[in-house]
């Protein structure tokens, strides 16, 4: 605070040097135009600097009233009839203190206050009136600011709040389906049934401890999304297999955390659903110039008429346009071997940037 209060005084210190040496040349050049000498330069330079720096001692006075007749709010009539007065009561106050020193510079000990007024208290008012003006537009662009910042700091709230609302979606339906998972090999199979168990705590405590991140390394999302098939499988038994197709150059990007499991989901709840044979997953990431691509395709059961809010995946679009703005998409298309691809890009960043 110290710091930025000297940075100000400083700045006006040196506005108002620059205008009082203005003043000087100006007061020679007048002088040079009517073919008379002017005074010593000494006197000039000491009479402009006390003229200017005694208007700025009354700077600060004028802007503790400008700040107070904003927060009490006070009409525009009121005010500029407060600021009026004001700026005839400095301008005099002014005068009485810079007059002693017009008299000795001049050796003219005749001169009155009231004299110098009536010379002098209109320019000397537009003076203070041109400060009052600066010091508005200041104020006003200070309070621009701050409700500029407050709006950001409320939108991003809004949007952690709705990221937070986005992601509770997901963990109901995610534990929903790895129980129902275990529940249909518990009697048949208490050994598969107990390592799924297992595997179920390992991912629950691996979600855990990046819950309260909205990025994590592409690497930690893909052993989410390994443990979460271990345990999808124990429904489909040797009936699914899985490839990973995962660019070495993508491994550490950083990529909306559990952001994988909504779309493993879509594909076993949708892309296999029906089917009998053998079902095959294929999970790739890739890297296209400054963006990362994210991929889940089935061999299933094909798209037909389904769009990305019918089948489930709106929550994670959501999610991408919460975090990426038009950068995050989520897209459907048909897949390579009859079934369905589901793709996310996203910016590509790294995850120590991102962490």
């Amino acid at each position: 605070m110290f710091a930025r209060t000297a940075k100000i005084a400083a700045v006006l210190i040196g506005i108002t040097t620059a205008l009082a040496l203005l003043s000087v040349a100006q007061t020679v050049a007048w002088f040079a135009y009517q073919g008379r000498s002017h005074p010593a330069y000494s006197v000039l330079i000491v009479g402009r600097l006390f003229d200017w720096y005694t208007c700025l001692i009354f700077l600060p006075i004028l802007w503790w009233l400008v700040r107070r007749l904003q927060a009490i709010g006070a009409s525009w009539p009121r005010t500029i009839a407060v600021l009026l007065l004001a700026s005839i009561v400095v301008s005099a106050a002014k005068y009485a203190i810079f007059l002693p020193l017009q008299q000795w510079l001049s050796g003219n000990r005749t001169t009155t206050l009231a004299g110098v007024l009536s010379g002098n208290v209109i320019i000397e008012m537009m003076i203070f009136w041109a400060a009052i003006a600066i010091m508005y537009g200041f104020e006003y662009y200070r309070q621009f600011k701050e409700r500029e910042s407050v709006q950001l700091q409320l939108e991003r709230r809004i949007s952690e709040m709705q990221l937070a609302a986005l992601r509770a979606q997901l963990h109901p339906h995610f534990l929903f389906n790895t129980l129902n998972a275990i529940a249909t090999v518990l009697h048949r199979d208490p050994a598969r049934a107990d390592k799924a168990i297992v595997n179920l705590a390992e991912l629950l405590r691996a979600v855990m401890e990046q819950r309260d991140r909205e990025e994590i390394p592409l690497e930690a999302e893909l052993d989410l999304a390994r443990r979460y098939l271990d345990i999808m499988s124990l429904r489909s038994g040797e009936n699914m297999t899985v490839s990973w197709s995962i660019a070495p150059e993508a491994r550490q990007a950083a990529v909306p955390y559990f952001i994988l499991q909504p779309l493993l989901e879509n594909a076993l709840e949708h892309g296999f659903a029906n089917q009998t044979d053998a079902g095959r997953l294929t999970v790739s990431a890739k890297v296209n110039d400054d963006s990362l691509q994210l991929a889940v395709e089935d061999d299933g059961a094909g798209l037909g008429d389904a769009t990305v809010d019918g089948i489930g995946l709106s929550t994670t679009s959501q999610r991408l346009a919460e975090l990426y703005g038009k950068s995050g998409r989520l897209s459907l298309e048909n897949g390579s071997n009859g079934g369905s691809r589901v793709i996310v890009q996203i910016p590509l960043r790294r995850a120590s940037a991102a962490a």
